[in-house]
């Protein structure tokens, strides 16, 4: 399901508008109509799975953050010597496009930290969807530590074979 429509001007989609109005009542609606109330009960089941983009839209979301993320740390470090501007951006570059094996290892952990906060607020809300932060783990972890972490943290805090 797509968030929003295709098109010069795209309209915003039925999902879209939903999670709108979620955000505004702070995930509590009270629906009396019957029919409304089944198709508020589906639409809050399928937020529990994540909204998958296709590959192109993938693909743009990844590169404006990327954008957004170089241009930030280029602002930062401007104050720095030309020669540690390079070093830090180099070290950059190696965690985003994982170019040596310490790179490809930062970028896992960074994913395990996102799972960490996801934890927490499971936590303090057993609602909170966690399905899609294993998805993601699955998909982008394959360090044997980090797996082995992983496996661990889901045996003792989410209490699901991850």
């Amino acid at each position: 399901m797509r968030l929003v429509g295709r098109g010069k001007s795209p309209k915003p989609s039925e999902l879209w508008a939903f999670l709108k109005v979620l955000a505004t009542k702070n995930g509590e609606i009270a629906i009396k109509d019957p029919e409304a109330k089944t198709k508020y009960k589906k639409q809050k089941e399928l937020l529990k799975k994540w909204p998958r983009f296709l590959k192109k839209d993938e693909v743009q979301v990844y590169l404006e953050k990327r954008k957004k993320e170089y241009q930030s740390l280029l602002k930062l470090i401007s104050e720095l010597s030309l020669k540690r501007q390079k070093e830090i951006v180099n070290l950059w570059l190696d965690v985003q496009d994982g170019f040596t094996k310490e790179g490809r290892f930062l970028r896992q952990l960074d994913k395990v930290e996102n799972l960490l906060q996801a934890l927490e607020y499971y936590n303090k809300d057993k609602c909170f969807p966690m399905e899609p932060w294993w998805v993601q783990v699955k998909e982008t972890i394959d360090d044997p530590l980090l797996l082995e972490f992983i496996e661990a943290l889901s045996q003792k805090f989410y209490k699901k074979k991850s």
